[in-house]
Parts: C-alpha cells; structure tokens; sequence
C-alpha cells in the first residue's frame, strides 16, 4: 500500500475530519476530485480503492442508542436542569435518538465537547449541536461519495474493455 496517512486526533474537527486512511496518495487523488481521481486511477488500484471504501464506511458507522443517551447525560450535566414530567422527558430523548442517530459516535463526542467548551450558558438544541459537526460529516461523506463514484467509473471501464 502507499504512504500510511494518520490524520486522527483525540476527536474529529473541520481541519481534522479524522480521515485515517491507508493511502496517502489515494486520498491525495480522491482530494482533486471523482473525474481527475477516475482518470489518474486504473484498475490496478481497484483492491486499495476498495479498502478505502471500507475505511470511508466505518467512519459513517452511526452512534448506537445507548452511546447517544451516554452523551447527552454528560452534557445535559453542565446545565440548569429542566423540570420536565417524565413523559415529556422521554418523549424528548426518543427526538434526540431520532436527531443524532445517524452521527457516528467519535464525532458525536465532539459534538458535544465543542458545546460544552463553548460560552454557552444553556443546552443546545439538536440541530445547534449538529451545527457544530455538519462540516466533519460533509467531508466524511463526500471522500465516501467520491470513492464510490470512482470505482464505478473504474468498473464500468473494465467492463467496456471486455
């Protein structure tokens, strides 16, 4: 394989979007875009493509229930406490659940440790604390996006060359 590239930090952010791939040249093409990408790579590159797939894929993997319930707990814990009846509590962690669920879990963590590093006196709501990691997941789903592209470009290739 080419160069290890190790872009992960303790948690992700927009300059570090925690991208740990296996190919730094690779990632380096899939940068420049899907059609440059698709006519630099030839199907030689097709078995890294595809681990690089799969890498794109665990980093999308979404935030389980019980990791999500975990968060919140600790980040709820930083400010004033609503008096809520319970029903109304429950029925506004099944919302939370819903809003977060498709976060995987590392960006979730910073999610919520950039809300709660933050001058904030208050809880976000879902969507203020989504706010905070769209670009990280827009960088996330775009290299899986472009990889998945490229390897279909490339396919198609091979099989019109059959």
């Amino acid at each position: 394989m080419g160069n290890k590239l190790a872009l992960v930090a303790e948690l992700p952010t927009i300059d570090n979007p925690a991208m740990s791939v296996s190919s730094l040249r690779l990632h380096e093409c899939l940068a420049k875009g899907t059609l440059a990408a698709a006519a630099e790579l030839t199907p030689k590159d097709l078995p890294e493509l595809l681990d690089y797939k799969r890498e794109c894929e665990r980093l999308l993997v979404y935030s389980t229930p019980t990791q999500i319930a975990e968060e919140l707990v600790v980040l709820f814990s930083f400010y004033p406490a609503q008096k809520l009846p319970e029903s109304v509590g429950d029925a506004k962690l099944k919302l939370w659940l819903n809003d977060l669920r498709e976060l995987p879990y590392d960006v979730l963590k910073a999610a919520c440790a950039t809300w709660r590093r933050s001058t904030e006196k208050f809880a976000p709501s879902p969507g203020q604390l989504l706010s905070t990691v769209d670009p990280i997941m827009s960088i996330r789903r775009g290299y899986y996006r472009r990889v998945a592209s490229v390897i279909e470009i490339i396919n198609r290739q091979v099989r019109a060359d059959a």
